[in-house]
C-alpha cells in the first residue's frame, strides 16, 4: 500500500518546496519499489538566519487521505535526521523517511 508524505520546514511544505528549489508540493510516494523509504539531501541547516526544523508529514495511506488535523488513526512515520557536510564544508541536513 503506497504512502504519500510531505517534507517540511519549520511545519510549512511551500516553505520546504521554496528551499529545495522545486514548483508545487514537496512529497514523495513511498512503496514496496523504493523499501517505503526515501531521503532528501542536502537540506539547508539555516534560512534567514534561523535554525530549520525539517520535518514529515503523511498524507494519505493507501486510499486514505489524512484527516484535516493530518492525523490517522493508527499511523506514525519513523524519521531519522542527521547534520552532514556538503561540498562547500558546510552543515546539511540528511532526512530520511
Amino acid at each position: 500500500m503506497p504512502v504519500i508524505v510531505q517534507l517540511l520546514a519549520n511545519g510549512d511544505n511551500a516553505l520546504a518546496s521554496e528551499l529545495i528549489g522545486i514548483t508545487g508540493s514537496a512529497s514523495v510516494t513511498l512503496d514496496g519499489t523504493n523499501s517505503y523509504m526515501h531521503t532528501w539531501y542536502g537540506l539547508p541547516v539555516y534560512a534567514n538566519g534561523e535554525v530549520i526544523n525539517w520535518s514529515v508529514r503523511e498524507i494519505q495511506i493507501g486510499d486514505e487521505k489524512c484527516k484535516t488535523d493530518y492525523s490517522f488513526a493508527n499511523w506514525i512515520p519513523a524519521v531519522s535526521k542527521t547534520t552532514d557536510k556538503n561540498d562547500a564544508d558546510k552543515d546539511t541536513v540528511l532526512l530520511t523517511v
